[in-house]
Formats: structure tokens, sequence, C-alpha cells
């Protein structure tokens, strides 16, 4: 059996979830800009790729 089926998903429950509102958003943009992880944040930011995808 491989061992990616054997593994259980890893999901906070729903209510652990906090999401940016536009203004955090934004403000968390003019924050980072020049950072090193800019593009990265950017990145994480504009896709709505899950987080695990950036680990």
């Amino acid at each position: 059996m491989r061992t990616a089926k054997r593994r259980k998903p890893v999901s906070p429950p729903p209510d652990k979830v906090q999401y940016l509102t536009p203004d955090q958003t934004d403000q968390f943009l003019e924050v980072i800009q020049g950072d090193r992880y800019e593009a990265l944040f950017v990145t994480a930011l504009t896709t709505g790729a899950r987080p695990g995808k950036f680990r």
C-alpha cells in the first residue's frame, strides 16, 4: 500500500481558519515590499493555493 493512501489529510478545524480582509491584504503587501520572500507571499495570496503547497 502506498504511503499517501494510508495518511489522512491534515486540515485545520473550520473554526481555526482565519482569512485576511482586503484591507489587511493591502497592508501586508505594503509591508513586504522589498522583502526577499515578497514573490512567495504575493504568489500565496493571489493564486488561492493551499498552504501545504508552499512547504
